[in-house]
């Protein structure tokens, strides 16, 4: 059985159900993504996983115990999260940002340690933000943020992470330095889930994937084994290709080319 698991989920904020009956199970050491369409529970699944949300219905389990049974603290020595678009607080440096991703480990009887440094200072080594330690995050480009936030997850040291759309707002070069950061924590040993709008991206970068569609999972597992032409359709309303990527060998989408379909239907423009 999965660390990290959900059963018979019922989602919801206030009145509006985002989903029902939703189950999903992370499979260990795996980079799971999540995708679908717009507002179809991709990033309400992932708060709901991460004790953010509570579920009107159903249980998730972290380590074979229901989540919210356990003390917050104690899931953020597991679990640690990335949310969409978090807010950088005033005023504060890469280091002491970073260095709050150590408060699951502090209390009245353990103040800041040795190993709280070490864990600071691996974390900003690992993403590449060393240098940046004493300056101001607010100053730092989005990709340069983005690697902070990570970091700050990283030195929780938790196995699990979890990222809620980690390449929003960054350009194609910041989103593929991003995602390789992730496929590199993942190769040393640590399960991530993602949530991402990049079809692409996600079959390049998962060893699972978990396709939604108006609060439901319609599949799941490897890439290759469950992206095609149908599934894509059937989820995103996108007629497309599915070829192999000639850089990974992974699924890549091709978009039909519309104007190409209208003109050989006999729309205007057209020979014959």
């Amino acid at each position: 059985m999965s660390r990290l698991r959900a059963d018979g989920l019922t989602l919801a904020y206030d009145q509006r159900v985002v989903a029902e009956g939703l189950g999903v199970e992370i499979p260990d050491g795996s980079f799971t993504v999540i995708v679908g369409p717009n507002a179809c529970g991709k990033s309400t699944l992932l708060r709901a996983l991460a004790r953010l949300l509570r579920p009107k219905e159903g249980t998730v389990f972290l380590d074979g115990e229901p989540i919210l049974s356990l003390h917050g603290k104690e899931v953020a020595r597991r679990l640690g999260m990335l949310p969409q678009s978090p807010i950088t607080p005033e005023g504060i440096t890469v280091a002491d940002l970073v260095a709050r991703g150590r408060y699951p480990y502090q209390g009245l009887l353990k103040q800041w340690s040795r190993d709280d440094e070490r864990a600071v200072a691996g974390a900003m080594d690992a993403v590449g933000v060393t240098d940046l330690a004493g300056r101001v995050v607010d100053e730092l480009s989005g990709g340069q943020r983005q690697r902070v936030w990570l970091a700050l997850v990283l030195a929780q040291r938790t196995p699990i992470m979890l990222l809620d759309e980690p390449t929003t707002f960054l350009d194609i070069a910041h989103q593929i330095e991003v995602l390789d950061l992730c496929s590199r924590l993942h190769e040393e040993g640590r399960t991530l889930v993602a949530v991402l709008h990049d079809l692409n991206h996600a079959c390049r970068y998962a060893t699972h994937l978990v396709a939604m569609r108006g609060g439901e999972v319609i599949a799941q597992g490897r890439p290759e084994e469950v992206v095609t032409a149908e599934l894509v359709e059937r989820v995103f309303g996108l007629p497309c290709q599915v070829i192999e990527d000639p850089e990974s060998g992974t699924p890549l989408v091709v978009p039909v080319d519309r104007r190409r379909s209208y003109a050989v239907a006999g729309g205007p423009g057209s020979q014959g």
